[in-house]
């Protein structure tokens, strides 16, 4: 199964253990460095809030800010971890073992 199906499958669960919870958490994880898969996910959010009545027509221009708010947040965080795995790595090749 792919991960978007994965999350959706784990998603529309009435009721979800911890370890269904964790694949969920890594799900997003990876989406958070997978913008095709980070934007089926938010896709898939948005006409879920919708067909369950959370969302109102008012309410979709505030999501799609929140929407770009979040994927550039997420992209800042993705370049942050780079930057520090970058960083371990070059301060593993400095300091010996």
């Amino acid at each position: 199964m792919n991960l978007f199906h994965e999350y959706q499958t784990l998603a529309r669960s009435p009721t979800l253990s911890r370890q269904n919870l964790e694949r969920l958490a890594e799900i997003v994880e990876i989406a958070s460095s997978d913008e095709e898969l980070f934007s089926a996910l938010m896709d898939f959010e948005y006409l879920s809030a919708q067909e369950d009545g959370l969302l109102t027509e008012l309410n979709r221009q505030q999501y799609i800010e929140q929407q770009t708010q979040l994927s550039q947040r997420m992209e800042a965080d993705l370049v942050i971890r780079s930057a520090n795995h970058r960083q371990r790595n070059f301060d593993a090749e400095i300091v010996p073992k």
